[in-house]
């Protein structure tokens, strides 16, 4: 598999389930997840060089601030998905962290840094949108 589809594929999973809800912006309940999964998807950065923990601390900070509204709207999205899809959304989004950096935990070289680029990619053009 194309390493850089890799957090794409493991996000799939949560991408699928919050597409049902229908009543409120699917990409705003993706962006609320990422917003719970943002450690984990930047901690690739991190396994590459420690000096990217403030990097990615800053980043997400500010992804958070500038997409407040959207976020706020994305929770409501989520829960409204959690309660007619029946499932706990804390737990679902402990599987889906736990899959992450066990995935992340295996990548080297390469692999890690395209793992890192792309998630840099993602937080950097929603925050500077």
């Amino acid at each position: 598999m194309n390493q850089s589809k890799s957090l794409s594929v493991l996000l799939f999973p949560i991408f699928t389930s919050t597409s049902q809800a229908g009543n409120f912006s699917e990409e705003a309940g993706i962006m609320y997840i990422q917003s719970h999964m943002a450690n984990e998807m930047l901690y690739s950065c991190e396994k590459l060089s420690p000096d990217f923990a403030k990097v990615n601390e800053m980043l997400i900070a500010n992804w958070k601030a500038n997409n407040k509204n959207t976020l706020k709207v994305g929770k409501k999205f989520s829960d409204h998905d959690a309660k007619t899809q029946g499932y706990k959304f804390e737990e679902m989004l402990a599987k889906q962290k736990k899959q992450i950096l066990d995935k992340t935990n295996k990548m080297e070289g390469q692999k890690l840094a395209d793992q890192c680029a792309l998630a840099l990619s993602v937080f950097m053009r929603e925050t500077f949108k």
